[in-house]
């Protein structure tokens, strides 16, 4: 009996421990697409993002560019100019389950970031930027989405029949307080499913 005991202990013990290197799940809070056309107008999301009143603002700017600004507290701490170019932009607004941290994801036709405030450092960070991994491809697109299985992933992709997409996917490091992530290498989407090359 005693020896059942501390083989179901260990059982849950090894259990716990795999349930601590799966990748965590990311819930979507806000999903926002917008193209040059619609960009002209002020795009604003307005929330509370790890307990600070947070607003992010998109407008159209000169020469190409969308100017993205960010206020906490209504103070102005971050601002960007991101490439607006001629094809649809996508964002998210998503948090991670285990941490409650909330995150920005910009995906721009041939790039894509990851933006959010480091409670930590007291600060606004771009925690992922696609142009630092490894894509495979000339000048692919870029997408940095939480995919319907509610794991991050930044893809890289041509447009073709049967072309793979090299996939990454993303964590959140506690202790790294960044993101760690795992390169998954190629997959063709079909069937509405990926399939590894």
């Amino acid at each position: 009996m005693k020896l059942l005991k501390k083989l179901a202990i260990a059982a849950c013990t090894m259990t716990f421990m795999v349930c601590n290197l799966a990748f965590a799940k990311f819930v979507v809070l806000d999903d926002v697409h917008f193209d040059k056309q619609h960009s002209a107008k002020n795009y604003k999301i307005v929330s509370v993002d790890n307990g600070i009143p947070t607003e992010i603002r998109l407008k159209a700017g000169n020469y190409g560019y969308t100017r993205m600004t960010v206020k906490q507290n209504k103070k102005l701490v971050y601002i960007t100019d991101l490439l607006t170019e001629d094809n649809i932009h996508h964002m998210q607004r998503v948090q991670d389950q285990d941490s409650g941290r909330i995150f920005y994801l910009l995906s721009q036709f041939r790039h894509a970031t990851a933006f959010g405030y480091d409670p930590v450092k007291g600060s606004w960070q771009e925690y992922i930027n696609s142009k630092n991994y490894y894509t495979g491809y000339d000048k692919p697109h870029a997408n940095l989405i939480v995919n319907k299985d509610n794991e991050l992933e930044l893809s890289f992709f041509v447009f073709g029949d049967g072309v793979p997409n090299h996939i990454y996917q993303f964590f959140w490091d506690n202790k790294a307080n960044w993101f760690g992530y795992r390169d998954l290498g190629y997959y063709v989407f079909k069937d509405g499913k990926n399939h590894k090359v």
